[in-house]
Parts: structure tokens; C-alpha cells; sequence
């Protein structure tokens, strides 16, 4: 199954297609305000400085202070506060 996901990945970046069309994760960051996550499912963790969305194939972490769950519906979570770093971790939480 993940030599089937890299293969339709490596055919979407030849055709310039999105990587949500393969169901990769799109995170998108809004200056140091706002952060959105397409693809999340779950909340791993959550604490003021720190939230974890768990993915299919990884987690999502977002790092910094005042930071709040603005937005959560099945397919995107949108975190707002004072985000310091976003980091992809490869295999989950």
C-alpha cells in the first residue's frame, strides 16, 4: 500500500497536481496567528503551548503560546494563538 500512495504521489507532482488529491496533509499558516490543517482526524494533544493533530500517516505539531482550537470539523482543524513552529513527525504520535 505505500509503494502504491509514493507512486501516485510522485505521478502528482508530474502533473502538477495538489498533494490533497493523494490525501497527503496541507497545512496552511496564516503570518503567526493562524494555522489550518487539512487531513487531520484527531486531537493528540493539547496543552496552551502545544498542539498535536494526528494524521493517517504522521502528526501534525504546533508549537508556541496562547494557542486555541478555533475550528475542528472531520477534514480540518484551525488553531489560533501565537504559533512559534509546525513541524511534520513522520509515523505518528
Amino acid at each position: 500500500m505505500r509503494f502504491v500512495k509514493k507512486v501516485l504521489q510522485a505521478v502528482c507532482a508530474r502533473l502538477d497536481v495538489p498533494g490533497e488529491a493523494t490525501g497527503a496533509p496541507c497545512v496552511t499558516l496564516c503570518g503567526f496567528a493562524e494555522c489550518s490543517v487539512d487531513c487531520a482526524c484527531t486531537i493528540a494533544e493539547y496543552e496552551p503551548h502545544e498542539i498535536v493533530a494526528a494524521l493517517k500517516d504522521g502528526a501534525v505539531r504546533i508549537e508556541g503560546s496562547g494557542l486555541e482550537v478555533r475550528q475542528m470539523r472531520r477534514d480540518r482543524l484551525c488553531v489560533t494563538g501565537k504559533i512559534r513552529a509546525v513541524t511534520y513527525l513522520e509515523g505518528g504520535v
